[in-house]
């Protein structure tokens, strides 16, 4: 089965397991709930029964009952291959993936191993194989999770492109015992197996209990926090968590590595966009540098984008009580419209230090160079020398060097500092050598804006 096939296939047996699941009370009972696993509410025994009695008749097998005690008959090789084929006959896709949950609704902790042998060993069975190991992963996973890893890691079916078994195993043991999964994780060899493992269960916990999976993880895999690998999975598979509360959350974790501070302003976002007054008080509090600025960036971006005047007085203000604005400037120059560009750099000229103009300028004359390169050009003319113009023509040359490689030499050689003319001059030559080395040699021999030494240095002489 090609790798698309498998993933879609995937995609369609996790989501028809778990409703047909959910609806019929027999595998996959697992549902969201809290870390030991559990489900919302307690399915009538009786009904429990009936339901698996028509599942043997369905699935062809016969159950003895003695009173209230179920007693299973014990499967063999013969019988289960004859089950398969009952399911090879089955027209719809939906129809097996339904009689293929009741099957394995019937099987032992003890039958696994034989489900996943037939499958690997019987190509006549073709793409039925692939779901029958699905299921039977998923279920065994439910009975006896440690046994089902052990028999995958020993017959190497973890990892690959699309780890469909290994998701389900994490998946199911994760919400029923999460620190047994954990530990069994950390005990493979295969670090792959092993990161991959560590991600699902984060996942599985921070949809069922995401203040529980960080107390968790600060626990025992500490590992993941330090990576900023928790940060990531927290917001992402949490979005149903008051944005407040996510911001909270995720300001508490150790560090300020990057997915940290990138899920930080992407709370931030949602927070604002519902009270962005009391998500601005809460950033302007923190007292973490890095995450300060990315909770502000939060904050500041999509005002910027809705209402640029009234964002910019704010953020000055907050500059006269000694804000740091460098996050909240690059936000500024990037979400101001275009449209009234010359208010987006007549903001930047205001603010208070020379690092946060350069970022402001770098943002904007990026943003002009890609957009509006003659605005871009009249604006840089008229601003005083120094580090901030400095940025505006580095980033503006990247942009319009693909447009005009002789206009973007021109403007690189006027910037004032040295190391960062050379640097910037070397990377338009570079870049239009690459695109049109006729055009670009031409220049450089005629051109009289550059000195002998500067041709010599350019043609790397």
């Amino acid at each position: 089965m090609s790798p698309k096939v498998k993933y879609l296939l995937a995609t369609a047996l996790v989501l028809t397991a778990w409703i047909v699941g959910f609806m019929m009370g027999g595998a996959f009972r697992g549902q969201p709930g809290n870390a030991q696993g559990g489900t919302a509410g307690a399915h009538n025994e009786a009904t429990e029964q009936a339901l698996r009695r028509e599942a043997a008749k369905r699935v062809g097998t016969v159950e003895a009952t003695d009173g209230e005690q179920t007693k299973r008959e014990p499967w063999d090789r013969a019988r289960l291959e004859a089950a398969a084929k009952g399911l090879m006959r089955e027209g719809s896709i939906a129809t097996i993936f339904r009689r293929a949950i009741l099957l394995m609704d019937q099987l032992g902790p003890e039958d696994f191993p034989l489900v996943m042998e037939l499958g690997d060993g019987k190509k006549e069975f073709g793409d039925l194989a692939e779901i029958i190991g699905v299921f039977c992963t998923a279920r065994w996973a439910e009975l006896d999770p440690k046994a089902a890893a052990e028999y995958m890691v020993k017959k190497e079916k973890l990892g690959g492109w699309i780890d469909i078994d290994g998701h389900l195993l994490w998946n199911v043991w994760g919400s029923k015992d999460p620190a047994a999964a954990v530990a069994f994780a950390k005990g493979m060899k295969d670090s792959s197996n092993r990161d991959s493992a560590l991600k699902v269960i984060v996942q599985t916990m921070a949809r069922m209990d995401p203040d529980g999976a960080l107390d968790f993880a600060k626990l025992h895999a500490p590992e993941m926090l330090a990576k900023g690998e928790f940060s990531r999975e927290l917001s992402e598979n949490a979005l149903a968590s008051r944005p407040e509360d996510m911001a909270r959350r995720l300001a508490s974790i150790p560090g300020s590595e990057q997915a940290t501070t990138t899920a930080i302003r992407e709370a931030s976002i949602r927070w604002a966009a519902t009270n962005r007054a009391a998500a601005l008080d809460w950033a302007q509090s923190l007292s973490e540098p890095a995450v300060r600025d990315s909770a502000l960036a939060g904050v500041y971006q999509q005002w910027f984008h809705d209402k640029p005047q009234e964002a910019a007085a704010a953020a000055l203000a907050e500059a006269r009580y000694g804000g740091d604005l460098d996050a909240v400037a690059t936000v500024g120059a990037s979400e101001w419209s275009l449209d009234d560009w010359q208010g987006a750099a007549g903001w930047a000229e205001k603010l208070p230090t020379e690092k946060e103009r350069t970022t402001a300028y770098g943002a904007l004359g990026e943003r002009l160079g890609r957009d509006k390169p003659q605005a871009g050009a009249q604006w840089m003319e008229a601003l005083p020398e120094g580090p901030a113009k400095d940025e505006a023509i580095a980033r503006y040359v990247v942009q319009v060097e693909s447009k005009d490689g002789a206009g973007a030499m021109a403007w690189a050689l006027t910037i004032s500092d040295e190391k960062k003319r050379q640097e910037t001059s070397r990377r338009v030559v570079k870049s239009w050598f690459a695109r049109s080395p006729a055009s670009a040699f031409e220049w450089l021999q005629s051109s009289d804006t550059i000195t002998p030494e500067q041709r010599g240095e350019l043609l790397g002489k």
